[in-house]
Parts: C-alpha cells; sequence; structure tokens
C-alpha cells in the first residue's frame, strides 16, 4: 500500500464522547470467534436507533465452539460481509453512504479485526469522506490467555510489506519492533530480521498495569539489545502516533526505517499509517502474518469490563 493519506483533524476519543445526533450512524464490526467482539455493537446499540449496521464473518467463524454465543448476533437485523469479498463490498457501501443528504458518522469497531483489514480500512474510507462525514475506530480492552502455546509464531515467508517504499542501497537500516506478550513470536521476529540498529516499542501504559509487566517480561532479551525503547501509551492513539513519527523521522536521517509492528491493535495500526502520513522513500511497515499449524487455538479475548472502549477519530475534508 503506497499511497498518501490525510486523517483531517485527527484526535483521540472514548465512549464518554458519544453523543446522540441527527447524522446517520454507519456500524461496521467483525461478530468473531471473540467473546469482546460484541461488546461495542452492544453498547452503541443503547444511544442510537442503529439500522445501518453491517457485520463482517470471517471465514473460520464457524469452526470455533466459542463462536456459538455470537451467532445470535447474526440472526439480528444486519447486514452480513462475507471476509472474501470484503473491500470490494466496503466500496459499495462507502459509495452508497457518500450520496446521503447530511452528515455520516461510521464506527468501526476493529477490536477483533485481523490486522490484513483493520490497516487498510482508513486508507480506504478516507477518499469517500465529506466535510460533514467522520470516522471513528473503536478498539475494546481485553485480556489475554497466559500461555505462549496459544500465541502464533513467525517464519520468514509471512513478512508482507504493508506500506511504503524501501530506498536504494541505505547507508542504515534501522528497525522498529513492536512487542507484545508472545515471546515465541518476538524472538522468531527478530531472529529472522536479524537486525544491525534496532529500536522496540511497548505499550506503556499499556490498558492495565499487567499488561506492560506481561510485555515487559516475555520480551526482556529484546529490550536489552535495543538501542532505544520506546514506550507508548496504548489508549492515547494520537500521542502515541506523533511519537513514534518523530522516532521515525530522526532515524530516517540516518537510512531506511523498517517498522515491524506486533503487540496491541491501536499500536500496530499507528505503525502502519506512518510510512503514507509521512510521505517519504525509505519508510516502510512490514506486517507479519499468522503462521499457524494445525494445532493452533485462536485466542478466545474478553472483554475487560470495567474499562471502556477508546480510539480515534478523523473527518473528511471535501
Amino acid at each position: 500500500m503506497d499511497k498518501a493519506i490525510v486523517l483531517n483533524k485527527l484526535q483521540n476519543t472514548d465512549f464518554s464522547n458519544i453523543q446522540r445526533s441527527k447524522l446517520k450512524q454507519v456500524l461496521i464490526f467483525v461478530c468473531g470467534y471473540e467473546t469482546r467482539s460484541l461488546v461495542f455493537y452492544k453498547k452503541i446499540k443503547e444511544i442510537f436507533n442503529l439500522e445501518d449496521i453491517y457485520c463482517i464473518q470471517l471465514d473460520d467463524f464457524d469452526i470455533h465452539d466459542f463462536s456459538k454465543n455470537n451467532r445470535t448476533v447474526i440472526r439480528d437485523k444486519l447486514s452480513i460481509l462475507q471476509y472474501s469479498n470484503l473491500i470490494d463490498s466496503l466500496k459499495d457501501i462507502l459509495s452508497k453512504y457518500s450520496k446521503v443528504d447530511g452528515g455520516v458518522d461510521y464506527h468501526i469497531d476493529y477490536s477483533s479485526m485481523p490486522r490484513s483489514i483493520y490497516c487498510r480500512l482508513p486508507h480506504l474510507i478516507t477518499p469517500h469522506l465529506r466535510v460533514l462525514d467522520s470516522c471513528s475506530f473503536w478498539y475494546v480492552p481485553g485480556t489475554y490467555v497466559e500461555t505462549d502455546s496459544s500465541f502464533p509464531t513467525a517464519g520468514i515467508e509471512d513478512f508482507k510489506l504493508f506500506s511504503g517504499r524501501s530506498s536504494l542501497n541505505p547507508e542504515l537500516r534501522t528497525h522498529f519492533i513492536g512487542l507484545g506478550f508472545d515471546k515465541i513470536r518476538s524472538q522468531a521476529i527478530w531472529t529472522t530480521l536479524d537486525p544491525s540498529n534496532l529500536v522496540s516499542f511497548v505499550a506503556d501504559p499499556a490498558v492495565t498495569n499487567n499488561h506492560s509487566k506481561k510485555s515487559y517480561d516475555a520480551n526482556e532479551l529484546i529490550i536489552n539489545n535495543s538501542k532505544e525503547l520506546i514506550k507508548l501509551p496504548v489508549s492515547n492513539f494520537l500521542s502515541s502516533l506523533s511519537t513514534l513519527i518523530d522516532w521515525v523521522k530522526s532515524f530516517h536521517e540516518l537510512g531506511d526505517v523498517i517498522l515491524v509492528p506486533d503487540g496491541p491493535k491501536p499500536l500496530v495500526m499507528a505503525s502502519s499509517l506512518i510510512p503514507n502520513l509521512v510521505g517519504k522513500p525509505g519508510i516502510t511497515c512490514f506486517h507479519v502474518s499468522n503462521h499457524n499449524s494445525k494445532d493452533y487455538i485462536p485466542v478466545n479475548v474478553k472483554p475487560i469490563n470495567y474499562l471502556a472502549p477508546f480510539g480515534f477519530k478523523f473527518y473528511g475534508n471535501k
């Protein structure tokens, strides 16, 4: 993905900012196997009498036993989007609402979306936003299981260029690696890349103090081998994004910067946007896909009920 992007009037938001509005409200979310995938859907329906609801159904939804409790939502009054032709379906939806009189507020709950979907959505949505339109990306904090075996690992074939363009023969390459809970996966990324100049970033403050501690404990070796460790507040998207951009620009003066995000979705999203927000050659972002074995059991992330959804919001400018 190599197109410049502008997020007009970008700002942080949280659920307390949602107010009743006469503008049309559109919700897009995933009804997946994670328990938290229904949290935002239920909360926003308490505020708005939503009629424009689009639910993305992942290809592996039906094979997980713990998806059964979410199937009742599929029978609700909403439109089902199949993963196999999702991008075309979303383009049609956005084109339809761009003709609606007045403004449209889009709400994207990306808590349970795979990064192959949610990181593409800002680029997909921004061309369709008019002056009165807005788009909010929402994240529901969740709690994860304790065992390493529940996480996917990674191999060299799993590294895919997501955004940006590299330079020809840069003097130096600096890798920015995002760290999460998965020690095995993080070390697989580190050893596969074998970076000569390494910068790590981690969610701190994370959604809980325990989340931060787990990230530090899992990645002690990588952190000790990093030239810099950047601490990013996961619930403050604007701060995390601007801090990362400042660090990327600083190291870009020395050569190419390669972002390889992992860890919480808000930091993966921020990292993925940076090459096209900065708009300079020599800044790239690679995604590491899930290297799933036959024995892999997906993680059923449960919501942290005392924490409200949070996210970021931007507006149209045409």
